[in-house]
């Protein structure tokens, strides 16, 4: 706790009272942060894994040789197939590049089984975006909590169990499930961080423990364990201790004040304040005013509970329309170049070790840079970080367009 207490030192004294004037400004900068951070690392981390694991698992490994033929390094996959189609693939047996053993290779996909893989790996990535609708929604119901325990306990019982598959069917439907659940997490733990943190102090945490080390973490995990079975173990081993910190932490108390549980929330409350050492009578006595204007604005609804909101309540009206398709389509532009990279790794240069790592490190720079801006120069803004990173998306593609056009004009 002395490490934490360091951190936190300034915090330590009551701090003051003047400016609270909602649940919001209650909250302050203390030990329970510091928990909340290692809550997320542990929640972004297990996310980080799981959707970076089909990187992994089907991962087309380079074809060194087949029978009396044999290719470099820089042998393309279709160069590759087109030869052994024409030599006659039942008349070799391939030899796959060392380093990592994944699904394809272990079950003999090349080639003209390529196709059934990649399909099987587009319908499996579609349960992150069943999930993260379910959960997602199922957390406004029944809470923040229970739904990050059940998504990271799925997704740990869903990728225990795909590392005893034997075939490509019984492999998809298990990493389905398994990224069902991680949809769940992806969506709801990035709310509970926004609920459990100061005002000051909810966007950077988020790009500082972000899952850019989990991906980091995952080359290295790849790399030493060496094939898809004991890789997939290993994530689901992970997560025990996560469970374990996640059971720890409170609900959100937040969530709860919408949910109209006042005496919880503020009981949740006030046991933060212990927790960071700034509890106070004259605390106590602002967070019990506090909690009851809320209780006073719910019952101005003649309502005995807050009102539900649905996925279907985000198009109520044509301003919420047209930004949540803006956005949508954005989200949609960045998930198709990231996932066109991650699951296509065979067909870069290097090793998909590297490959992954290098694309982590400079995800994880921008984060760290954004962070600090965000923090220090709050004038900035949300937009112009949003706008930036798809405008040097436009510019790198616009190179590797100009770079591609000119290397086919060139005489070979």
């Amino acid at each position: 706790m002395n490490f934490v207490a360091s951190l936190t030192r300034g915090q330590q004294s009551p701090p003051e009272d003047a400016g609270i004037t909602n649940l919001a400004d209650f909250l302050v900068f203390g030990r329970y942060t510091i928990l909340i951070f290692v809550v997320h690392l542990c929640d972004v981390s297990q996310m980080g894994l799981s959707y970076t694991y089909p990187t992994y698992s089907y991962y087309f490994p380079k074809i060194r040789a087949c029978g009396n033929m044999t290719f470099n390094e820089h042998s393309k996959i279709r160069e590759t197939c087109v030869a052994i189609e024409n030599f006659g693939r039942d008349q070799c047996e391939p030899t796959f590049e060392n380093g990592f053993t994944s699904m394809p290779a272990e079950f003999d996909y090349y080639c003209d089984g390529m196709a059934p893989v990649k399909t099987a790996m587009s319908i499996q990535m579609t349960a992150m975006l069943f999930g993260s609708v379910i959960l997602g929604q199922l957390s406004d119901v029944v809470g923040r909590k229970p739904m990050l325990l059940l998504g990271s306990g799925f997704t740990a019982v869903f990728h225990f169990g795909a590392s005893f598959t034997n075939t490509l069917t019984m492999f998809t439907v298990t990493e389905f499930g398994a990224l069902f659940a991680t949809g769940g997490v992806v969506t709801v733990i990035y709310v509970y961080l926004v609920e459990m943190m100061p005002k000051a102090h909810r966007l950077w945490p988020s790009m500082v423990f972000s899952d850019c080390p989990a991906m980091m973490a995952s080359a290295a995990i790849a790399y030493f364990s060496g094939n898809w079975r004991i890789m997939s173990r290993i994530m689901a081993a992970i997560s025990i201790p996560h469970l374990i910190i996640q059971a720890y932490a409170f609900e959100s108390p937040r969530w709860l004040v919408q949910r109209g549980r006042f005496d919880e929330a503020a009981e949740i409350y006030a046991k933060i304040d212990e927790f960071n050492g700034t509890a106070t009578p004259e605390r106590k006595t602002i967070l019990n005013k506090l909690i009851e204007t809320e209780r006073i604005k719910l019952q101005c609804t003649n309502n005995e509970k807050a009102k539900q909101y649905y996925v279907w309540h985000s198009f109520a009206n044509r301003e919420m329309t047209v930004t949540n398709l803006v956005m949508g389509l954005n989200v949609f532009v960045m998930a198709l170049t990231y996932y066109g990279l991650m699951l296509n790794m065979e067909t870069l240069p290097g090793t998909v070790f590297m490959n992954v790592f290098i694309m982590a490190i400079l995800c994880y720079v921008f984060n760290c840079i954004y962070a600090f801006i965000d923090f220090t120069i709050p004038q900035v803004g949300r937009k112009p970080a949003y706008i930036t990173p798809l405008l040097l998306v436009l510019i790198c593609f616009g190179i590797v367009t100009s770079s591609r056009r000119r290397s086919k004009k060139l005489p070979s």
